[in-house]
């Protein structure tokens, strides 16, 4: 599994949030929302259920499918 850092960063815009809201949100850094948007680490499976709830999307958008995959 692949964490989908475009869909984070996507998301996070289409709903009009900055870095700084959307950690507030998940009570998190926004250090580390930008280091998951740019692809330097991946949140826990927790965070990723918190992110989810934050913009309003399923933890399973997160998930890059692998070429070659269903």
């Amino acid at each position: 599994m692949k964490f989908n850092n475009v869909f984070l960063r996507q998301r996070r815009e289409e709903l009009g949030l900055s870095q700084e809201k959307l950690a507030e949100k998940i009570k998190s850094k926004h250090s580390n929302v930008s280091q998951w948007e740019n692809g330097k680490h991946c949140p826990n499976p927790t965070t990723r259920t918190k992110l989810a709830r934050a913009l309003k999307c399923n933890p399973g958008d997160f998930v890059m499918r692998e070429e070659g995959t269903r």
